[in-house]
């Protein structure tokens, strides 16, 4: 049985309300009542970063949650000061960082020897800031996602929208006719296998084109 005393979660300063609105779905389905720990947050007028723990002493030994949106150099940067501290400084058991946007979606490929393979140093700094673990909803590419958390040893868990996607646009999809009139269109090749999945609940088919940039 889960013991909420054994976990803490943080929270960065980049999409809170819907981080809040994840932890709550989180306590509804494992009866645990987790809530966010408090980050003092401050920044000294050179612009270094100085926020910190209210209260680091419970990190020690328990497993911490760090939510996170790394939309920006400022947020990913809030995000390996709290990965590091907690793991490297306080001493956390384990460190799960849980991202409603995965960064560098885009240069995922290492085989365009032409681009830089943004997504891999990301994983590879994840890992060498202290995560564990690392929790995603679908991320561009699973296959590359899948294999650079291999690649450097971060436990990788990927949450599938397709659910919540269905019961969004059900009524709009039986209005407009259902799957005898209505299809699923994948602008690029890339997106074909998400539309098929959900093409696939509704009975209907999918279009798709080349991308031309």
């Amino acid at each position: 049985m889960l013991n909420g005393d054994r976990f803490l979660v943080f929270g960065s300063t980049a999409h809170h309300d819907l981080d809040a609105e994840v932890l709550s779905l989180v306590n509804n389905v494992s009866g645990l009542n987790l809530s966010f720990s408090g980050v003092w947050h401050h920044t000294w007028q050179d612009g270094e970063p100085g926020f910190r723990f209210d209260d680091y002493g419970p990190i020690k030994g328990r497993h911490v949650i760090i939510f996170s949106c790394p939309i920006t150099n400022k947020h990913e940067i809030e995000l390996r000061d709290l990965v590091t501290a907690c793991k490297q400084q306080y001493d956390a058991r384990t460190v799960t960082v849980v991202l409603s946007f995965m960064r560098y979606r885009r240069q995922d490929h290492d085989e365009l020897v032409h681009e830089i393979t943004r997504l891999r140093w990301f994983i590879r700094d994840l890992k060498h800031w202290g995560a564990d673990h690392l929790v995603v909803c679908e991320p561009h590419s699973v296959e590359h996602t899948q294999k650079f958390c291999d690649e450097f040893d971060l436990t990788l868990h990927m949450c599938d929208p397709t659910r919540i996607f269905v019961e969004t646009i059900r009524s709009v999809f039986f209005t407009l006719g259902g799957p005898e009139r209505v299809r699923f269109y994948s602008p690029d090749f890339g997106s074909i296998g998400r539309a098929l999945t959900i093409a696939k609940v509704f009975g209907t088919c999918v279009i798709g084109t080349p991308k031309r940039r």
